[in-house]
């Protein structure tokens, strides 16, 4: 019997996810071995082009985070809307927003300017959440301002990591989308009817209650007086500001070498994980397409 186009859409699916992770494992593994060949120099002896440091951030003013107002010089938000297979997200459930001062890291040697937009961060997040507008509304009707998921301290409300997540989302969305797409957009929300719900009880078993879209948004800083380890393209500074100060030259992403890395990891940890990530990849993904591979051939009587 002949598998449903269901059941055979579902196989190759999962064989190509399985091609996709095991071709980034190689991806990985290239960039391990582009970190390991890219020797460590103090800040006053980096050369223009591919560099690797290790330095002190700096910052004469600072900013705030948006969801924890933590004080840095740069912060990121990261914003996936729905589930993801085997972290990879697609390009209209995603998105990030960013912002940043003038800053510059420094060693014993010296000062180098750092534009951290477009790099890869391993760093800790400082906020990291899955939430849910629907159940926050719920929790609120029911707990009120007892809610014992949003009264501790320094916690944000689900329904607020949910509207700043469609406000990074729908401004992503805008900066791609031409005039036209714009305004039909803003004619579709016009002549969309308004939606109202309704929380009365607590059963869910009488009345179906909006869950809502799912969420999962992550927060990460640059912190002053914070020690990095960066791989990056050094360039000269064109700066007036930073050019008083002493700051000649400026990290950033290259255009021929897109290889830029911000970490608080130290340098051995960095190809460590990297080493063990492109292993996991290359050795899981080639495993989950033959697999699938041989499910669907199964499925298909040709095993």
């Amino acid at each position: 019997m002949e598998p449903s186009f269901f059941h055979a859409a579902i196989l190759v699916g999962g064989a190509v996810v399985g091609v996709l992770v095991f071709l980034r494992g190689f991806r990985v593994y290239g960039e391990y071995r582009l970190l390991a060949d890219t020797p460590e120099q103090p800040i006053s002896s980096l050369p223009m082009g591919r560099v690797r440091f290790h330095g002190k951030v700096h910052a004469d003013k600072l900013t705030k985070s948006p969801l924890t107002s933590t004080p840095c010089v740069y912060w990121r938000t990261e914003v996936h809307r729905g589930a993801s297979i085997l972290g990879f997200e697609t390009e209209w459930n995603s998105a990030s927003d960013e912002d940043s001062v003038p800053f510059f890291l420094e060693d014993k040697s010296g000062r180098v300017a750092l534009d951290a937009r477009g790099a890869e961060l391993d760093l800790k997040p400082t906020f990291e959440k899955i939430a849910s507008e629907g159940f926050g509304q719920f929790r609120q009707k029911y707990w009120g301002e007892g809610d014992p998921f949003t009264a501790l301290p320094g916690q944000v409300a689900d329904g607020a990591v949910a509207a700043y997540a469609d406000s990074v989302l729908e401004k992503q969305s805008a900066m791609k989308s031409g005039p036209l797409t714009r305004k039909l957009e803003a004619l579709k929300e016009r002549l969309s009817p308004q939606k109202e719900f309704h929380l009365e009880g607590l059963s869910f078993a009488d009345q179906k209650q909006p869950s809502g879209p799912k969420y999962h948004v992550k927060e990460y800083c640059l912190l002053p007086g914070r020690w990095y380890n960066v791989t990056g393209t050094c360039f000269s500074n064109s700066a007036a500001s930073q050019l008083s100060a002493g700051v000649t030259n400026l990290i950033a992403k290259g255009e021929n070498d897109p290889t830029f890395l911000i970490s608080w990891r130290a340098e051995a940890d960095i190809e460590r994980k990297l080493r063990r990530s492109a292993l996991v990849r290359i050795v899981g993904g080639l495993a989950l397409a033959l697999l699938f591979a041989h499910w669907l051939l199964r499925a298909f009587g040709l095993l």
